[in-house]
């Protein structure tokens, strides 16, 4: 009788511990180990990738590449402008009229008038040009 207990303690012990099978996924947090979790398919996965333009190598996700220039997002939450003048990812992109800005971060706000464009915070246009109260001194442009 001990030995029959002992056979289902030990089958029982042995089944319910082993993760073969399981799929385990280290972070930060630790080690967590289970069932195979299935992505939702209507989801888009952003993957690393790089892209050549004119012998210049340009990594990040999304890229967009054109007969005029290449770009790749370094955020998923970026977006990309193509025109005759290339192309362009960032925050915030605008275009008119065959000029095209796009922030470096995602506070900043851009803006276009006439043939002037310009990102940052809290811009608008005065006496000729668009003036912020903090200038985006990464910005993208195309023009």
């Amino acid at each position: 009788m001990q030995f029959f207990f002992l056979f289902i303690f030990s089958f029982i012990l042995f089944h319910f511990s082993s993760f073969a099978g399981d799929i385990c996924i280290k972070n930060n947090e630790g080690i967590f180990c289970g069932e195979k979790i299935q992505v939702n398919s209507n989801k888009t996965n952003i993957f690393n990738e790089c892209v050549e333009f004119k012998n210049k190598k340009i990594c990040g996700k999304s890229c967009m590449k054109s007969l005029w220039g290449a770009d790749c997002k370094q955020s998923k939450y970026e977006t990309c402008i193509s025109n005759f003048n290339g192309v362009i990812c960032g925050f915030d992109c605008k275009e008119h009229f065959g000029i095209a800005v796009c922030a470096s971060k995602p506070q900043y706000k851009c803006k276009i008038k006439f043939n002037k464009a310009n990102c940052g915070i809290k811009c608008q246009y005065k006496y000729g040009e668009i003036q912020c109260e903090e200038n985006d001194k990464n910005l993208k442009i195309l023009r």
